[in-house]
């Protein structure tokens, strides 16, 4: 399972989940995720793989992973990020 970004609110407090994020913080975390309707979680399978290989215009991978998983699901990229607003192939809303 990947986590590509991820903000909770738990008990009046954020959450955020990181590389070095305790099990207890993943625990909770996944609890959120799995029992919210806001969350749906996406396989990064051998078709995402495969955009994100074809993907040339985007050299950061976190972002061919982000790009990648949006066109093959044809949704846009919630994003600040210029580089990702530039691109004609995806749709950016921000």
């Amino acid at each position: 399972m990947l986590f590509l970004f991820l903000r909770l609110s738990l008990q009046n407090r954020s959450a955020f989940l990181t590389k070095n994020a305790s099990l207890s913080t993943l625990r909770i975390c996944s609890k959120k995720i799995h029992t919210s309707e806001n969350f749906v979680l996406i396989a990064l399978d051998y078709p995402i793989l495969q955009a994100m290989v074809a993907l040339k215009e985007v050299p950061e991978l976190h972002d061919k992973i982000i790009v990648s998983t949006a066109k093959y699901l044809k949704l846009p990229i919630i994003t600040k990020d210029k580089t990702l607003q530039k691109l004609p192939s995806i749709k950016t809303v921000w």
